[in-house]
C-alpha cells in the first residue's frame, strides 16, 4: 500500500524531468505512437509507477481533443484491470479470509460489494470519483475484497471516465508536459460531492449491518 501510494508522486517527477526525451520520439513514431502509448501507459500506471493525470495529459498532448481522452479512457482502465489482476495474484486470499473471520466486516463487505451488482458498480464508481483514495490504492482494496471483475471494470470505467477525459482535453492544448493543468475546479467539486455520498451509503449499511446484529443478540439473550 506503501508504495502503490507515494511511487506514482516520484514517478511524476521522473517523467516531467525527462519528457524532452520521450516525449518527442513518440510524437516522431506516427501510427506507432499509438500501440505504444497504450502498452507504456497500461505497464507504467498499472504498476503505480505513473499517475494516471500524467497519462491522460500525455494522450492530449500525443492525439489531441478528439482521439486523446478516448486512448487515455481505455489506456487507464485497462491499466486498472491489469494492477487488479496482478494485486489479485500477490494478496491471493488471505486478506479476504481474514475478513470473513470477522462476522460484521464480512456482512458489511458482502452489502456493499457482493449481494447487489448496482450497488457494488455504484461504490466503485464513487470510490473512483472521490480524491481521498488514490488509484493505485483503489486497485489494491478492491483486489483483496475479492470483487467481481465485472464489477470493477464497469464501476472504474464509470468512476475514471469523468476525470480522464477532461485531464486528457486539457493536455490537447499543451506544448509541454504540465501536471498542474490536470486540475480542474469542476472535478474537485464533483470529488467533493461523490466523498459525501460515499460516507453516506457506508454509515448506512454499517448502521444497518450493527442494528441487525445487535437486534439478534437481544432476542437470542431474552
Amino acid at each position: 500500500m506503501l508504495f502503490a501510494v507515494t511511487a506514482p508522486a516520484l514517478g511524476a517527477i521522473l517523467l516531467i524531468s525527462s519528457s524532452n526525451i520521450w516525449l518527442t520520439r513518440i510524437q516522431a513514431m506516427e501510427s506507432w505512437s499509438i500501440p505504444v502509448f497504450l502498452i507504456l501507459t497500461v505497464f507504467f500506471v498499472g504498476l503505480s509507477l505513473i499517475p494516471t493525470h500524467a497519462s491522460s495529459l500525455i494522450s492530449g498532448m500525443l492525439f489531441g481533443l478528439i482521439e486523446g481522452p478516448i486512448y487515455a479512457l481505455f489506456a487507464v482502465v485497462a491499466a486498472s484491470y491489469f494492477a487488479f489482476q496482478l494485486m489479485s495474484f500477490i494478496i491471493k486470499d488471505s486478506a479476504y479470509d481474514a475478513l470473513l473471520k470477522r462476522p460484521s466486516a464480512a456482512e458489511i463487505h458482502a452489502e456493499l460489494l457482493a449481494k447487489n451488482g448496482f450497488k457494488a458498480i455504484l461504490l466503485i464508481a464513487l470510490i473512483r470519483l472521490s480524491p481521498i483514495m488514490p488509484f493505485a490504492g483503489t486497485n489494491l482494496l478492491l483486489a483483496a475484497s475479492k470483487v467481481k471483475t465485472s464489477y470493477f471494470l464497469n464501476g472504474s470505467f464509470l468512476g475514471l471516465a469523468p476525470r480522464v477525459i477532461l485531464v486528457a482535453m486539457a493536455g490537447a492544448g499543451l506544448a509541454e508536459l504540465d501536471l498542474s493543468k490536470s486540475s480542474n475546479i469542476w472535478l474537485a467539486l464533483v470529488g467533493g460531492i461523490s466523498t459525501l455520498v460515499l460516507i453516506f451509503l457506508i454509515g448506512k449499511v454499517v448502521k444497518k449491518v450493527y442494528f441487525n446484529n445487535n437486534s439478534k443478540s437481544y432476542s437470542q439473550s431474552s
